[in-house]
């Protein structure tokens, strides 16, 4: 893993405690196939899902010296204290949730990756290695976008300092793993054949490299250095119609993370003001 990784890590456990080795394996497949900014919009997102009382505490404190005083500190805090009761359990669980899938994705990845490699007929796309070492297979960018866009609905309820009651949905969150399965199990057949054709174009330039005449070290080279700029012409080509299933792969895969991240986002957002206190009711 990447120094930043390692150390999202670390922060991860610190802010799980004791729960760490119950979610240890999720997090580090989620963690494993995130860029940097993904990777601290997760560990944002989850240091605010768990929350750092002493901090908001503090920071309540100094503004609302400021502007209202004890009282109304004390109020601000009391009603982030009911949202808190309303939606802390939930919250938790949907991100928990989230890295889950995030996880499931990891080894979606790999054993796509294993998949392609293994049925490989020689050559293999340079777009195809890249796109595997770099993480763009699957990006993980909608699962982190969605986690982001989740933490900054929360702030502003918390931010507003006023009673709302978040009416969150019964059940389960949605689990989009089989359609996300199908969606990956779709670009991993095109991504293969991409590689198989150029697999057979590559061994046939080569048998022509192999048999080039001698003419001369100058005509000759010139034959290869063409055999050469041919193949890799290819290449880039078939790489760049890769890159093309690798990004319609994560687009659909957002189309299914919207709907996952709608069932958390979109009671939060519908949240009602309130004169007083809801979760104590």
């Amino acid at each position: 893993m990447k120094p930043y990784q390692k150390e999202a890590l670390k922060k991860l456990e610190e802010l799980h405690g004791g729960m760490w080795p119950m979610v240890k394996q999720q997090f580090e497949g989620v963690i494993a196939s995130s860029s940097e900014e993904q990777t601290k919009a997760i560990v944002k997102m989850i240091s605010d899902a768990r929350g750092n009382a002493a901090a908001s505490a503090n920071s309540d404190e100094e503004e609302t010296a400021e502007t209202g005083g004890p009282d109304a500190w004390e109020e601000a805090q009391a009603a982030r204290e009911d949202l808190e009761k309303q939606i802390s359990g939930p919250y938790d669980g949907f991100v928990d949730h989230v890295a889950k899938l995030g996880a499931a994705r990891h080894m979606m990845a790999g054993q796509a990756r294993d998949g392609i490699y293994k049925s490989e007929k020689g050559a293999r796309l340079s777009g195809v290695s890249e796109m595997f070492t770099r993480n763009t297979f699957i990006t993980n960018k909608s699962m982190a976008d969605g986690l982001e866009e989740l933490r900054l609905v929360r702030e502003k309820l918390f931010e507003s300092k006023k009673y709302y009651k978040v009416s969150l949905p019964s059940g389960n969150p949605p689990d989009n793993t089989s359609a996300v399965r199908a969606i990956v199990a779709d670009g991993t057949k095109r991504i293969t054949a991409l590689n198989d054709q150029y697999a057979k174009i590559a061994a046939e330039i080569k048998k022509r490299i192999d048999n080039i005449p001698f003419y001369g070290p100058e005509k000759t080279k010139q034959i290869y250095d063409a055999l050469v700029a041919e193949r890799e012409t290819h290449n880039k080509s078939l790489s760049a119609e890769a890159a093309k299933v690798a990004n319609e792969i994560n687009t659909r895969i957002a189309e299914q993370d919207r709907a996952l991240f709608n069932w958390m986002i979109e009671p939060l957002k519908a949240a009602k003001p309130q004169s007083g206190p809801v979760a104590q009711r």
